[in-house]
């Protein structure tokens, strides 16, 4: 197989969003792939209907992964055929850990993964509420004194668990796709402030 054909397709929405742990872990393990970015006007007028039309995007939502054939063919990557398709960015995110060996190594690292993952999409969700928020400026410090700190505390010790205090994975002794998601999470909170995570010993050195 040449290492050069895209593996996968990726299309959501030309933002970082919800699809940016699913390209950080394939630009990290260096695994070619597409990615499709959508302008926001084009996907209810255009892109959308395509995909429903195509029977591509269930629940009508993105991002979508697409598995693409292998064989030697001389379309271009945009119009190689998928052999198999995932939606849902979470689902996304275990399917490519599990084919790519990121899951952990035995059912208990997997569990923690899976804890981690949920832990991860409730946080994420909390702090882009705030964000969304139109009255955003009067409720940040609220979110900052009282939400975050209790949000951050919970994780600080999930991860230092795990790791000591030396945070270096967020399960068992090797990378997984849980550790992309957290440092996306963590990252969404810079702009917010840019010193919310020093107290926190696992999570700054993370």
């Amino acid at each position: 197989m040449n290492s050069s054909k895209p593996l996968y397709r990726l299309t959501y929405f030309a933002v970082r969003g919800r699809a940016e742990p699913i390209r950080m872990l394939l630009n990290d393990l260096k695994i070619p792939y597409q990615d499709v970015g959508v302008e926001a006007k084009e996907w209810y007028t255009i892109v959308k209907p395509q995909m429903l039309a195509s029977k591509r995007l269930a629940f009508e939502q993105m991002p979508l992964l697409e598995v693409l054939s292998q064989a030697d063919d001389q379309l271009p990557d945009n119009e190689k055929p998928a052999v198999f398709k995932v939606v849902q960015a979470q689902a996304i995110l275990r399917y490519l850990a599990r084919r790519h060996n990121m899951y952990g190594s035995n059912e208990e690292d997997q569990a923690r993964a899976d804890m981690c993952q949920e832990a991860y999409v409730e946080s994420l969700l909390e702090l882009l509420t705030l964000y969304w928020d139109k009255e955003i400026t009067t409720k940040k410090e609220n979110f900052l004194t009282k939400v975050l700190p209790k949000r951050l505390t919970l994780l600080n010790n999930f991860l230092n668990e795990n790791s000591g205090a030396s945070a270096t994975y967020w399960v068992g002794k090797q990378v997984t796709f849980v550790d992309y998601a957290m440092w996306f999470y963590l990252d969404c909170i810079r702009p917010l402030s840019s010193t919310a995570i020093e107290p926190y010993d696992g999570l700054s050195k993370f």
